[in-house]
């Protein structure tokens, strides 16, 4: 069954991955990316395509399903050696070297990815917009006067995504193999990359079919309440003694893109 639900993709800083695609030459996976992002050159999948296309793969393709998947695929068999590294294979979900076929679907949920399950809430600004702008900026009163002074840094957009009764696979798991929240706090909030929010996202169990992805808002960065990156575990309203479900909260700040 289709659930209507939000997506929040995560990146990478500074990646610099080998892999080897059919038996060509290793081909390396560098920069900065998001797991997917529209413009290719900012985007995991979009370094697979450009792997596989300078190994001699013929139509390359690299997709996100709506089953929360990467797929790779093509119109001739290939196979992936991810070179003794997991690291690339572990942020793609997949569980181990790749061997000759036409497609490819990971077996596990990448951890760049979470999604709640739902929509999630847009507390500071009305849904669909990027956030609340906040003037960072010193300001005094005077007490005897009342007259000011301000000393200005620009502003920066703040927002707030939560969302309420999530199930608890999709929040904290014993293997964290990847889709749930507390693997994707670690993975890229933790870490202070960047990631996007999108809306609206048609998500099915078992689906093949490829993942629609509106204009996504952001990119954010997590913004923590102390000077460490943490977050806490909430129970549910009127699930208090089980854990079932589980609240997330999701405060963050408007971040300069990649280059």
């Amino acid at each position: 069954m289709a659930i209507k639900t939000a997506w929040v993709i995560g990146s990478v800083k500074g990646m610099n991955y080998n892999v080897t695609i059919v038996g060509s030459p290793s081909t390396t996976v560098t920069g900065s990316r998001y797991l997917y992002h529209p413009t290719s050159s900012r985007s995991l999948l979009g370094g697979m395509v450009s792997a596989m296309s300078l190994s001699g793969v013929d139509n390359p393709i690299a997709v996100l399903t709506r089953d929360r998947k990467v797929r790779l695929s093509a119109t001739e068999a290939f196979a992936v050696d991810w070179g003794g590294d997991p690291t690339l294979m572990n942020l793609l979900g997949f569980t181990g070297d790749l061997p000759l076929s036409l497609t490819h679907t990971a077996t596990n949920v990448s951890p760049l990815l979470f999604s709640p399950g739902k929509p999630l809430l847009s507390e500071l600004s009305p849904r669909g917009t990027l956030g609340i702008r906040r003037p960072l900026a010193y300001y005094t009163m005077s007490p005897s006067d009342g007259s000011t002074f301000v000393v200005s840094h620009g502003d920066r957009t703040d927002q707030r995504f939560s969302a309420s009764h999530v199930d608890i696979e999709r929040v904290f798991t014993s293997d964290e193999a990847g889709g749930e929240w507390v693997r994707w706090f670690d993975e890229v909030a933790a870490k202070g990359y960047q990631f996007y929010v999108y809306l609206d996202v048609n998500e099915e169990a078992g689906s093949s079919a490829i993942a629609s992805l509106s204009d996504g808002l952001g990119p954010y960065v997590w913004v923590p309440s102390a000077r460490a990156p943490s977050w806490d575990y909430r129970r549910a309203r009127g699930f208090d003694w089980t854990d079932f479900l589980a609240d997330v909260s999701l405060p963050c700040r408007d971040a300069p893109e990649y280059s």
